[in-house]
C-alpha cells in the first residue's frame, strides 16, 4: 500500500498538533497560569478572571454575585458571543459586588477544578451562563447567545 507522502505528513503534523492541544500545551510554546495540571493561557476577556476553585470560594465567602461564563476555545459560538461579553463586563465594571469568571468547557485549557464547576452546576454546553446569587443560590442559568443588555440586566436583578 503506497501513501501519498503529503497525506501522511499531514496526518504527522495533525496527530502531534491534537496531542498538544490534549495535552494542554500549546504550539509556539505560549506560556499561562499553571492550574492544575493544564496550561492556561488566561482567558483574555476584557472584565473576566479565569475561573479558579479558590477565587471563587472566596466570593461565595463573601457573599458576592457571581457570574460564569462557560466557554471553549474551539467554540465558534463562544467566539461570536466574546465581544457581546466583553461590552456587558465593561458596563457591569462598576459593581464592586460582582466577580465574573470564565470556565473553560471540554477545551486544551479545561482544569479539574472547571469540570467540577460544570458539574455543580450541571452545565450541558459551552456557551453556558450561571449567575450566582449572593446567598449562593443560581438564580440564573441559560444555554446560548445573549446580549449586552439582557446580561447586563439578568446581573443587576441578582444583585437586588
Amino acid at each position: 500500500m503506497k501513501l501519498d507522502k503529503k497525506i501522511v505528513l499531514t496526518l504527522i503534523l495533525g496527530g502531534v498538533l491534537s496531542g498538544c492541544m490534549h495535552l494542554g500545551v500549546l504550539p509556539g510554546g505560549q506560556s499561562g497560569v499553571q492550574t492544575s495540571g493544564v496550561e492556561k493561557t488566561g482567558s483574555q476577556v476584557v472584565g473576566a478572571q479565569d475561573y479558579t476553585k479558590a477565587a471563587y470560594d472566596e466570593a461565595r465567602a463573601e457573599g458576592r454575585v457571581i457570574l460564569v461564563y462557560f466557554e471553549a476555545n474551539w467554540c465558534p459560538i463562544c467566539r461570536k458571543q466574546r465581544p457581546v461579553n466583553e461590552e456587558a463586563f465593561k458596563a457591569l465594571a462598576d459593581d464592586e459586588n460582582l466577580v465574573i469568571f470564565v470556565s473553560n468547557f471540554k477545551d486544551s485549557e479545561e482544569t479539574i477544578d472547571d469540570k467540577e464547576l460544570q458539574a455543580t452546576f450541571n452545565v450541558p454546553y459551552q456557551h453556558t451562563f450561571v449567575i450566582v446569587d449572593a446567598a449562593g443560590d443560581v438564580v440564573y442559568q441559560h444555554t446560548g447567545e445573549l446580549t449586552k443588555n439582557e446580561i447586563v440586566d439578568k446581573v443587576r436583578e441578582a444583585s437586588l
